[in-house]
């Protein structure tokens, strides 16, 4: 590539559909002077290299995001078989030209079936990478001591926030109003898809012995029929509202206009998209002091729990339950200010630009 010349990229697997993370990650690249694709179609044979032959113009960069898309298999050898080919594609499309760029938004899959064999995927595919990318500090460093990785090749680039893409958030009063729930009690937020890894049974359990003037309210479509019957059981509780669906891109102002605190008691999490949303509407954060989501909360962390300590999830209910919630809530906005679009696309393209030099 010509020093100054057009940066083209082409970004896959194209998720945009179930996460906006990548429509407003290449709108962000495209007014820093970027030309970025994404893949038209999934093909099940070597669907990288395809799409590289098919992009109007030679992408300088294949940014890659998640594995899962590519990484399939309903029993061990076809998943081996998935995962082959994955390293097979991704070869033969840097042997077209274009260097690669991995964002790693977890450090092993959500529910994962076969640890050993997806521990060797990502050791490989760290090794074809050009460049990775992660959103913390605390990020980088779990990738690389699991992965016996040199830190020196993964850039540290924050999680945008979603401030300017669902609405502006409503008042309070409005959003209770419009949701039913009740004006006078603390109200905690679950939001998101409903899967083992996040907890919300554990949630329940808990607020079984929830103080009173206490409201949780859980909105999000369970992973399966197993999933909403477990939650729809330990729902059936006076200060509890379940929401169990999938939630309209129109009701997520609502939802976090209306709470007080949200509650993310995940069991692992690299990356939170869903606690940079939160932020985005100034919404105050429970989870576990994992790196990733102190990393993004810096700042604004009182309420992270030590996911260690077996009652954690609990004293931080009950610690955000007796305080004065707005000053925290100020300081989340200032956390939520440095997760800027326009920033993060000019580091991602120095990112680009060390990886097309080397």
């Amino acid at each position: 590539m010509q020093h100054g010349a057009q940066i083209h990229v082409l970004m896959l697997p194209d998720s945009r559909t179930n996460n906006p993370y990548q429509e407003l990650l290449a709108r962000a690249l495209e007014q820093e002077g970027m030309a970025v694709e994404f893949p038209q179609g999934y093909r099940r044979i070597l669907p990288i290299t395809r799409a590289v032959m098919d992009c109007r113009h030679r992408p300088d960069v294949i940014h890659l995001h998640w594995l899962s898309r590519y990484a399939r298999g309903g029993n061990l050898f076809t998943a081996f078989l998935y995962r082959a080919q994955l390293l097979l594609d991704l070869s033969l499309a840097r042997m077209l030209g274009p260097r690669l760029v991995w964002t790693i938004h977890n450090l092993m899959p959500h529910e994962c079936r076969w640890p050993r064999l997806d521990s060797w995927l990502r050791r490989s595919v760290i090794r074809l990478t050009d460049r990775a990318i992660v959103h913390s500090q605390g990020a980088q460093a779990e990738f690389c001591r699991e992965y016996s990785c040199r830190p020196e090749k993964i850039a540290i680039i924050p999680h945008g926030h979603y401030r300017d893409f669902y609405g502006s958030p409503l008042e309070r009063c409005r959003a209770r109003e419009m949701l039913s729930l009740p004006q006078d009690c603390r109200l905690f937020l679950f939001f998101g898809m409903i899967r083992p890894y996040k907890g919300v049974d554990r949630l329940l359990s808990l607020w079984k012995t929830s103080p009173h003037d206490a409201m949780l309210l859980v909105a999000g479509k369970p992973k399966n029929e197993a999933m909403r019957e477990q939650v729809s059981a330990q729902g059936q509780q006076p200060d509890v509202r379940l929401m169990l669906r999938r939630i309209d891109d129109r009701e997520i102002p609502l939802l976090f206009s209306a709470a007080d605190v949200a509650v993310f008691p995940f069991r692992d999490s690299l990356t939170s998209g869903s606690v940079a949303l939160a932020m985005s509407y100034d919404v105050p954060v429970i989870a576990p002091r994992l790196p990733g989501i102190a990393g993004i909360l810096e700042g604004a962390d009182d309420l992270l729990y030590d996911p260690n300590q077996a009652d954690g999830l609990k004293q931080a209910v009950l610690k955000s339950g007796g305080m004065e919630l707005q000053p925290l809530r100020e300081r989340t906005r200032h956390a939520c200010d440095r997760l800027s679009w326009q920033l993060i696309a000019r580091r991602t393209n120095d990112c680009y630009k060390i990886a097309t030099e080397q």
